[in-house]
């Protein structure tokens, strides 16, 4: 487990996804995915868990003033 503050955009270029991809996976607006990674205006809990979980991430500890976070791997096939 990363213990490491990553930004969120590190987390989807890791997964391999721009944020038309993710966009489409999650169901949110491309501009809403880019202004979750810049934090321009800070993203609600519900984007914020769409985001990290089309990626396979819990919600760990988010600075929501600098957009790091500190990511939960979820096992594989999701939850339990």
């Amino acid at each position: 487990m990363n213990k490491h503050p990553v930004s969120l955009r590190e987390l989807r270029t890791a997964a391999g996804l721009s944020q038309y991809a993710l966009a489409e996976q999650t169901g949110l607006a491309r501009l809403t995915i880019a202004s979750t990674e810049t934090f321009k205006k800070p993203p609600n809990i519900i984007t914020l868990k769409k985001y990290l979980d089309a990626l396979g991430y819990d919600i760990g500890i988010i600075n929501r003033a600098s957009g790091e976070c500190t990511p939960l791997k979820l096992p594989e096939g999701g939850r339990k």
